[in-house]
């Protein structure tokens, strides 16, 4: 019980730490990128779709070595190298190499991320009992909001104070600090490692194992098809939100207040999920994805019959609880049910399928579209619920044949 509680501050301690320095980055690269209006646009094209492949890629590799490897070591070694790498780019600042260096940076941080969020996702059972790891899921959703809401008033300030440099070296500090708490952790359920020569030889065979277990179990096979559609028009959120600015015309300060309503969405979201697990099933997680649909889609009808922010900040907040609550439980499914053997290679097939069309996805919005038109947010919207109806029409027609 001591080593429970001691391992759930230090994951608390850990995510709090590196998302304040991980805010601190995204709010003044958004920003800086922002700034640059039309370049800014294509600039974030290329920040986003690198990122996106770079997961793609290299995912399914890392969740071969999470299941085969000391998992710990993985998350300590990569946090390790991420603060380095922070700490290198924020020297970098101001030179005119900057911006190839902040594209180059960020696809080594994703790179790394290939490796640490397998087994990020995969140690939490190891460190926490099974009756706990809901819990585990909903705080530390918890803690990641709760720093979303004060960071980027913080963000903001730090960002005129030191400008993108002084970010970079926060981050990079931030991870530093993270790999030292979390190589502190100590396992309760031990997994079986294998030293890293012998997984060489292994590596398709491994990927394969972990490909079949999940096309076996069709729960989670159809809700990996249903994320990586959705991720399609997420991307586009992703590529208009930090254009809010001129999409809705409300000043300076919409962007930070909005991301505040996110933030909070994201708290209450972390608070409802764990009462809502009693229903895992898969219905009533494409519930949750289609009123996420409705709630996106409001933002553009309402705008347009009140032009006030509060009526984007309201529906903002509701896209980003509906959200949060379906990933907590959709992860905290996959932690309980899937066997640890496999879990580091089903994790990492859930993120590589989840963004799969996500660089598809910021693609055909940064042709078609201009990421300060509001019109994105109904057709991202209108997206989702689609995607949601056609999912639960298909599964009830199977389940009746």
């Amino acid at each position: 019980m001591k080593k429970e509680r001691k391992n759930i501050f230090l994951l608390l301690s850990a995510k709090v730490i590196s998302n304040i320095g991980d805010n601190f980055f995204d709010f003044s690269n958004n920003t800086w990128i922002a700034s640059l209006g039309a370049k800014g646009q294509k600039i974030l094209t290329i920040y986003q779709i690198t990122e996106s492949i770079t997961g793609i890629v290299l995912n399914v590799f890392g969740g071969v070595f999470a299941d085969n490897y000391n998992r710990k070591k993985i998350i300590t070694i990569t946090d390790l190298i991420a603060g380095v790498a922070c700490l290198v780019l924020s020297i970098v600042y101001p030179t005119k190499f900057f911006v190839f260096a902040m594209i180059l940076v960020n696809i080594i941080l994703a790179i790394l991320s290939s490796f640490r969020s397998p087994a990020y996702k995969s140690i939490i059972p190891n460190t926490v009992h099974k009756d706990k790891i809901v819990k585990v899921n909903s705080n530390l959703e918890i803690c990641n909001q709760l720093v979303s809401v004060s960071s980027p008033v913080i963000s903001l300030i730090a960002y005129k104070v030191f400008g993108i440099g002084g970010a970079l070296l926060i981050d990079g500090i931030s991870f530093l600090i993270s790999a030292l708490l979390n190589n502190c952790l100590q396992v309760i359920h031990k997994k079986s490692d294998e030293n890293i020569r012998h997984i060489k030889n292994k590596i398709i065979k491994n990927i394969i194992e972990g490909i079949e277990y999940i096309t076996n179990n069709s729960q989670v096979a159809i809700l990996l098809i249903v994320s990586s559609a959705v991720n399609f028009f997420l991307a586009g959120y992703n590529y208009s939100f930090p254009f809010v600015n001129k999409a809705f015309g409300t000043g300076n300060s919409t962007y930070t207040i909005l991301l505040v309503s996110q933030s909070l969405g994201g708290i209450i979201g972390g608070i409802i999920s764990p009462k809502l697990t009693k229903n895992d099933s898969i219905s009533h997680l494409l519930n949750l994805l289609t009123f996420c649909g409705l709630s996106i889609a409001g933002i553009y009808l309402l705008f347009q019959w009140y032009h006030s922010l509060l009526t984007v900040f309201v529906f903002m907040f509701l896209f980003h609880m509906l959200l949060t609550a379906y990933n907590i439980d959709f992860f905290s499914i996959i932690q309980t049910k899937v066997d640890d053997k496999y879990l580091g290679r089903v994790f990492s097939v859930v993120f590589t399928v989840a963004i799969i069309f996500m660089p598809i996805g910021t693609a055909v919005f940064s042709y078609y579209s201009k990421a300060y038109l509001v019109e994105n947010y109904i057709i991202i919207g209108i997206g989702i619920i689609i995607v949601s109806i056609v999912t639960q029409v298909l599964s009830r027609f199977k389940g009746s044949k």
